[in-house]
Protein backbone atom coordinates (compact mmCIF):
# COMPACT_ATOMS: atom_id res chain seq x y z
CA UNK A 1 0.00 0.00 0.00
CA UNK A 2 2.48 2.33 0.70
CA UNK A 3 4.97 1.80 -2.31
CA UNK A 4 1.76 2.34 -4.26
CA UNK A 5 0.74 5.53 -2.50
CA UNK A 6 4.36 6.68 -3.18
CA UNK A 7 4.25 5.82 -6.75
CA UNK A 8 0.87 7.74 -7.09
CA UNK A 9 2.74 10.89 -5.37
CA UNK A 10 5.79 10.24 -8.49
CA UNK A 11 2.70 10.64 -11.34
CA UNK A 12 0.67 12.91 -9.86
CA UNK A 13 3.67 15.23 -9.22
CA UNK A 14 5.48 14.85 -13.02
CA UNK A 15 1.71 15.42 -14.38
CA UNK A 16 1.30 18.37 -12.48
CA UNK A 17 4.84 19.53 -13.45
CA UNK A 18 4.13 19.15 -16.69
CA UNK A 19 0.44 20.54 -16.77
CA UNK A 20 1.90 23.87 -15.23
CA UNK A 21 4.61 23.95 -17.86
CA UNK A 22 2.52 24.07 -20.66
CA UNK A 23 -0.24 26.40 -19.41
CA UNK A 24 2.69 28.53 -18.48
CA UNK A 25 3.36 28.67 -21.73
CA UNK A 26 -0.32 29.52 -23.17
CA UNK A 27 -0.05 31.99 -20.04
CA UNK A 28 -2.53 30.94 -17.46
CA UNK A 29 -2.89 32.82 -14.46
CA UNK A 30 -3.13 29.27 -12.28
CA UNK A 31 0.17 27.35 -14.18
CA UNK A 32 1.93 28.82 -11.36
CA UNK A 33 0.08 27.18 -8.59
CA UNK A 34 0.00 23.68 -10.55
CA UNK A 35 3.79 23.64 -11.13
CA UNK A 36 4.77 24.20 -7.55
CA UNK A 37 2.14 21.60 -5.89
CA UNK A 38 3.73 18.98 -8.83
CA UNK A 39 6.98 19.70 -7.35
CA UNK A 40 6.04 19.32 -3.60
CA UNK A 41 4.96 16.34 -4.65
CA UNK A 42 8.10 15.71 -6.51
CA UNK A 43 10.08 16.61 -3.43
CA UNK A 44 7.95 14.32 -0.93
CA UNK A 45 9.12 11.57 -3.38
CA UNK A 46 12.35 12.28 -3.57
CA UNK A 47 12.60 12.44 0.55
CA UNK A 48 10.56 9.34 0.63
CA UNK A 49 12.86 7.17 -1.79
CA UNK A 50 16.13 7.98 -0.44
CA UNK A 51 18.21 5.02 -0.15
CA UNK A 52 21.92 4.59 0.92
CA UNK A 53 23.78 1.93 -0.83
CA UNK A 54 26.86 1.52 -2.63
CA UNK A 55 28.83 4.47 -4.20
CA UNK A 56 27.01 4.25 -7.35
CA UNK A 57 23.21 4.39 -5.54
CA UNK A 58 24.64 7.30 -3.54
CA UNK A 59 26.10 9.54 -7.08
CA UNK A 60 22.78 9.01 -8.85
CA UNK A 61 20.87 10.14 -5.46
CA UNK A 62 22.97 13.49 -5.59
CA UNK A 63 22.14 13.68 -9.25
CA UNK A 64 18.02 13.47 -8.68
CA UNK A 65 18.98 16.20 -5.22
CA UNK A 66 20.34 18.14 -8.20
CA UNK A 67 17.41 17.99 -10.27
CA UNK A 68 14.93 18.66 -7.58
CA UNK A 69 16.84 22.05 -6.77
CA UNK A 70 16.60 22.89 -10.52
CA UNK A 71 12.74 22.57 -10.32
CA UNK A 72 12.74 24.58 -7.20
CA UNK A 73 14.84 27.40 -9.03
CA UNK A 74 11.98 26.75 -11.87
CA UNK A 75 9.17 27.57 -9.48
CA UNK A 76 10.85 30.76 -8.30
CA UNK A 77 11.53 32.19 -11.91
CA UNK A 78 8.28 31.22 -12.89
CA UNK A 79 6.84 33.16 -9.63
CA UNK A 80 9.39 36.34 -10.87
CA UNK A 81 7.84 35.85 -14.70
CA UNK A 82 11.13 35.23 -15.75
CA UNK A 83 11.57 32.88 -19.15
CA UNK A 84 14.82 31.47 -17.29
CA UNK A 85 12.79 28.57 -16.08
CA UNK A 86 12.81 26.77 -19.30
CA UNK A 87 16.36 26.39 -19.21
CA UNK A 88 16.22 25.03 -15.88
CA UNK A 89 13.01 22.77 -16.08
CA UNK A 90 14.87 21.74 -19.21
CA UNK A 91 18.06 20.52 -17.90
CA UNK A 92 16.40 19.32 -14.48
CA UNK A 93 14.23 17.09 -17.04
CA UNK A 94 17.36 15.77 -18.58
CA UNK A 95 19.16 14.98 -15.79
CA UNK A 96 16.20 12.68 -14.77
CA UNK A 97 15.92 11.25 -17.67
CA UNK A 98 19.48 10.17 -17.33
CA UNK A 99 19.23 8.92 -13.98
CA UNK A 100 15.95 7.09 -14.52
CA UNK A 101 17.96 4.82 -17.49
CA UNK A 102 21.23 4.37 -14.65
CA UNK A 103 19.48 3.71 -11.63
CA UNK A 104 19.41 -0.27 -11.03
CA UNK A 105 16.34 -2.32 -11.05
CA UNK A 106 15.10 -3.03 -7.96
CA UNK A 107 13.40 -6.61 -9.01
CA UNK A 108 17.01 -8.30 -9.17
Amino acid sequence: MKKLLITSVFFIGYLAIIFGAVACLAERMYAFYVFTSGVVLLCIYRICTLTSGNYRIKRLNAMEAFSTVLFVISCVLMYMQLSGWILTLLIAVIIDLIVSFRYPNENK
